[in-house]
Parts: C-alpha cells; structure tokens; sequence
C-alpha cells in the first residue's frame, strides 16, 4: 500500500513537471527562493525516486528533464553531453539554420542533472563533428559562403580557427578543410583578405615588439596587463586589504552598474506612459496607463547572486491580448571604474555572443562607466547588433572570448 502510494505522489510530481515548460518557469515557481544549485539538488532527487519506484515506460515519454537550453524535454529526446571541445558545440548551433539537428543544445541534457541507472544515449565529439561536417557540405554546395548569412560566415571562421589550433585532431574530424588550400574554403574572398592584412599588421607588430611569435606577444601583454591592473587596484585598496575584500570591491562595482541599468530600463517604460502592474523580486509587470486590458511588458532580471542565466541580465518580454510574446530584447550589463586600464576593450563570453548572433538588433550591451570614488554612475551608452560589429572588425575573436574594441563616438547614449 505504501508503494503503490509513493507512486501516485510521484506520478502527481511528474505531472507538475510538464506543466513546467522551463527551467525558468519552474524557478519563478518557487519564487526565487531556491538557489540554482539547491533546484538541481531538488530535480536531482525526483528523478532518483522516479527511477527508483517508477518503471521506464512510466516516465521515459513524459517531459520530465531540462536540457541545455533550459527547456523540458522528455528523456526519450535527450542524450548525456560527454563533448571535451565546448566550442564545437557553439560552432555547431550556429549553423542550425541550415541544419536543425546542428541545434544540439536541444537535445543534450542539462549538466545539473546527474541522473544513475537512466541509460541515456551519449553524446561525444564525434557526434558533433559529424553535424558540423554535413551543415559545412550542404552549405557551401547550395550557396558561395558570401552569400550565407553572417552567423555562418562567422561560425566558419571559428571553424577555421579551431582547426588550426587543434591540427592533430582536425585532420581525422575534418579531412576536408585539414590542409591549407582547403582551409580557404571556409572563408569569403573579403575575410581572405582581411585575414592577410591582419597577417600583415601582426608581422609588423612583432617586429615592432621583438617578439617572434604569438607566444611570446601574449606573455608580454599579460604582464603589462598584470603591471596596469596592480596600478589600478592600488588606487581601490592597500597591500594589507584582504583577497576577500577585494573580490568584494569587484562585485560592488558589478552590482552597481547593474542596479542603475535597471532603473534606466525602468524608468524608460514609465517616462513613456506605462504603469506598473506587478511587481516582485527580480520581475516587473507594466501595462499602459489607463487600459486595463491588452498587451503588457515584462522586464525580467534574476538575481545573479542565486541564479545565472547565460548571455543576458535585463530581459525584456512585449506581449498581446493572450498573453503570448510578440516581440523581446535582451540586455547584457558591462561595468567599467573611469580607472579601468582595459575601459576601451569589452569582453563577451562565447555565451553572449551565441545569443547576439541570433537576436541581432534584439540583443544589447549596456555600458556603464562608473566612478568607484564618487559611488557615481557618470554615463551609460549602448551598442546593437553585435554582427555588424564583427562584419566592421570592432568585434573579433582571441583567446576563448569575443572582444569589442569600445568607443564612446561609435556607441549611443542612453
């Protein structure tokens, strides 16, 4: 009796779960008050009785299971991410468009998820490779890759790159483009000669510098970096401050930068006639003055301390009569001290820049230039359509991140 009980409370559990349609959604249901990891902690535990006392064909089709992109999946459509080069997969989802099984963040289970005696499909290198491989084929036999749009392009640049940083395992992964002559397969006549002239200016610098390679050029910008950073940070703490309080300093700046970004964005919709019509911790409701029915606007910002969305801090949601999303915009928050050495130089993560290629003009980065001895905001500006950046060659690749060489003339004024 009690087993037959146990059951019915986890079929019940189940039944909540796909109600679920989202990590997202079942967070807000718990109204913040679960941290992320104690929501993988607590998944983590359903899904260990559900095996436990549930048979398979009870749960295998039920949608039970965040994968990567933080959607519910049934376990039937998920396999277990064993990939060793992350950068494979981001080079994969942006050719998704040509094939959609190169969407693998789709079928991949969240890594929170530890799931014992589920018997779930792997899914390694190989896997990926193989998407990869067949989007390239189809790509370049239907279209000139100048004619692809820029997120291909893009993507087969960083196709190039990897295959140039990992020749050993390029030449069995990518017969095809392993040797040099095929490598410029992967590039538009204009990249090919931006690539020269980049070869060019690097030859020069090298000379320039008396460095002989990329190696030696990198360890002399990082210790003048290092040599910049401590001249910085002098002016911020003395010698005797703890790691622990200066760690606090950093922290203090972010969180500034994001807290008046969030009241700009806030107070944009209710310079421009919106009202508030709920409010709660890290999500605002607005609704045009005076109708009480229609559209609404939701401006959602997680509490970063507890919960970490990739690629974005502000989103912000316009909906219809019914309530479905008709239009959204994603808001990255970058802080920087009047102080900072690197102040003209913004790094986005492989993440940020996975979400900026696909919502272009819809995704955003928001500078704020802070002034830590004043505890003072002195400006925000703004960059769109981050891709048009990449095709202008303010934005380029180097060393795992994307880096904006940021001015404030090229930038709007928010």
């Amino acid at each position: 009796m009690w087993n037959n009980s146990y059951r019915a409370v986890l079929l019940k559990l189940m039944s909540w779960l796909e109600e679920q349609q989202n990590r997202e959604a079942l967070q807000h249901r718990f109204s913040g008050s679960v941290k992320t990891e104690n929501l993988y902690w607590w998944l983590n535990c359903c899904c260990d009785r559900i095996n436990r006392y549930l048979h398979s064909n009870e749960y295998w089709y039920a949608k039970i299971l965040p994968n990567q992109k933080g959607e519910i999946k049934e376990p039937a459509d998920l396999r277990l991410d064993r990939i060793e080069e992350e950068e494979l997969k981001e080079i994969a989802v942006c050719f998704q468009g040509i094939d959609r099984e190169c969407d693998v963040y789709e079928i991949l289970l969240d890594k929170g998820i530890t799931l014992k005696g589920w018997n779930l499909p792997v899914f390694q290198d190989k896997d990926v490779i193989m998407r990869i491989n067949g989007a390239v084929q189809r790509l370049l036999s239907e279209m000139s890759l100048s004619q692809a749009d820029m997120v291909c392009q893009e993507a087969c640049a960083r196709l190039l790159s990897w295959i140039q940083a990992h020749p050993t395992l390029a030449r069995e992964a990518f017969p095809n483009y392993y040797k040099e002559e095929d490598q410029m397969k992967l590039l538009t006549p204009k990249a090919a000669v931006t690539l020269q002239r980049k070869a060019r200016n690097l030859d020069r610098l090298y000379q320039e510098l008396g460095t002989e390679n990329s190696e030696e050029l990198i360890q002399m910008l990082k210790k003048a970096k290092e040599m910049s950073h401590q001249d910085l940070m002098d002016s911020f703490w003395s010698e005797e401050t703890s790691e622990t309080d200066r760690e606090s300093v950093l922290r203090e700046i972010g969180l500034a930068g994001e807290e008046y970004a969030c009241r700009a964005v806030r107070n944009y919709f209710l310079d421009r006639g919106y009202k508030i019509r709920s409010e709660e911790e890290g999500r605002v409701l607005f609704h045009v003055c005076g109708q009480e029915t229609g559209g609404e606007v939701e401006m959602l910002y997680p509490d970063t301390e507890r919960y970490h969305q990739p690629g974005w801090d502000i989103r912000i949601s316009y909906t219809d009569d019914a309530g479905r999303v008709v239009d959204d915009y994603y808001l990255e928050v970058k802080t920087h001290t009047l102080q900072s050495v690197s102040r003209e130089i913004l790094q986005l993560s492989n993440e940020q820049m996975k979400l900026a290629a696909e919502r272009r003009e819809h995704y955003i980065l928001l500078v704020v230039v802070y002034d830590y001895r004043s505890k003072t905001v002195v400006r925000m500006d703004a960059h769109a359509d981050l891709i048009r950046c990449l095709a202008m060659g303010s934005l380029y690749h180097a060393e795992g991140k994307y880096l904006l060489q940021y001015r404030k003339e090229t930038a709007a004024a928010v």
